[in-house]
């Protein structure tokens, strides 16, 4: 994916540079034309694509909108399906145009990009031959099923968000199984695979609705089996997710009459979610975001679905993960510091030491030593960092949290009070 980008365009704005910042969104000086955006995605080399509807369809004209200068101004370039081979500057051959009726509502390429997936208003059409042709490839989905949204995994298992369920396929979309669990007549709008870098088995798939539901399902039973992590509320659909953490999750929501939805963040796995809706406008559509990873930051963008010829808007934020590292200085050794405030409630800071490159776990286990929370479980680089737990799900009591990198092994006792 260094050299080779492809995306979907209904339209796409391309920003090469944007403004950051870790206490509120920031929207870019100037809209891209267009009603609302549909999609984002950063590149690899951190060039920010957008999608936005026409304003005025079908006979307003959707394009590539691309600006190199933080929004200031935007170029209308082409429409359709494109590659690019040099981060997005330019884009070639047009290798497949949705029939009259039809949409285009996902792509999602494999590794080679030789195998290609479209989720469209008629199924999956998939293409193995880097998208000179598109057959049908809907064996076990229903017919008449809209697909919203596509997500492959790093073991190549592929997931379809549809108006029918959420199907799983293991043979390169060959043939579909449906995931149970999924509340019947709620379509399913974005599916999004997260992997433990460093334990395949705790691979995860996560899915939201048009209902505002919010489920996982976890590779131990193939994905097949969705457990409700949080409702939000059934007046929004869930629009994005971004795990940013080992239990950290950020969401975008777009609403339906009243209620329009916006941010919402947990740092506790979903139990519980708060919104980070700060500089964005009163009640926002956030009809897309994406991501950008910058060192121990995600540079977040989020786009907004409007009602009128303006109505596509950007927004950015710099988004602190949950764990931080606050010195670079190299340690003598590792170290796992004793938690402040101690006695807590609800939520305390825990600060270790990392003296080389190691992967470096951190968990919390309860009273009778059962494993409840897993805060840390990452490659981390010579420092001093801190993390923080929420306990807000937790009653009191005492707990325990345990620091393993390599050989090296520490746990300390800790109090919650509530």
């Amino acid at each position: 994916m260094n050299n080779l980008i492809i995306q979907i365009l209904t339209v796409l704005t391309i920003i090469s540079s944007v403004l950051f910042s870790q206490d509120m969104w920031v929207k870019t000086p100037t809209d891209p034309e267009g009603m609302g955006v549909t999609d984002i995605l950063f590149t690899p080399q951190g060039t920010l694509l957008v999608t936005t509807a026409s304003f005025n369809w079908p006979t307003g004209q959707g394009g590539v909108r691309r600006t190199t200068n933080q929004g200031t101004t935007w170029i209308n370039v082409l429409d359709g399906l494109y590659v690019s081979y040099n981060d997005g500057q330019t884009w070639v051959n047009r290798y497949y145009l949705a029939a009259a009726g039809n949409n285009i509502f996902s792509i999602a390429p494999t590794n080679n990009n030789m195998t290609i997936f479209l989720g469209t208003r008629t199924g999956v059409l998939r293409s193995t031959d880097g998208g000179q042709s598109f057959p049908a490839a809907n064996n076990g989905i229903p017919p008449n099923s809209w697909v919203r949204d596509l997500s492959i995994s790093s073991q190549g298992i592929i997931a379809a968000a549809t108006t029918n369920g959420v199907f799983i396929s293991s043979n390169n979309g060959s043939s579909w199984l449906q995931t149970t669990g999924i509340a019947q007549g709620d379509t399913a709008t974005k599916v999004e695979f997260v992997t433990d870098e460093t334990d395949a088995a705790e691979d995860r798939l996560l899915i939201g609705t048009q209902h505002g539901r919010f489920y996982e399902a976890t590779n131990e039973n193939e994905f097949l089996n969705a457990l409700t992590l949080y409702i939000f509320t059934e007046e929004t659909y869930v629009t994005s997710i971004l795990r940013y953490e080992v239990n950290s999750y950020l969401v975008s929501h777009y609403g339906n009459g009243i209620i329009r939805g916006g941010v919402t963040k947990s740092t506790n796995g979903g139990s519980n979610f708060t919104a980070v809706n700060e500089g964005l406008p009163n009640n926002p559509r956030v009809s897309s975001m994406g991501w950008f990873s910058i060192g121990e930051f995600f540079s977040v963008a989020v786009g907004i679905f409007g009602v009128s010829q303006a109505g596509a808007q950007i927004y950015i934020r710099l988004l602190a993960i949950g764990i931080q590292q606050i010195s670079s200085e190299i340690p003598m050794g590792f170290s796992l510091s004793q938690n402040y405030p101690n006695p807590f409630n609800p939520a305390t800071k825990l600060k270790f030491q990392v003296p080389y490159s190691e992967n470096v776990r951190i968990a919390i286990y309860d009273a009778l030593g059962k494993e409840v929370e897993v805060l840390v479980n990452k490659q981390l680089t010579p420092g001093t960092y801190e993390t923080d737990w929420d306990a807000s799900k937790f009653s009191s009591g005492i707990y325990y949290y345990r620091m393993t990198a390599g050989k090296y092994t520490d746990t300390k006792k800790m109090i919650l009070v509530k």
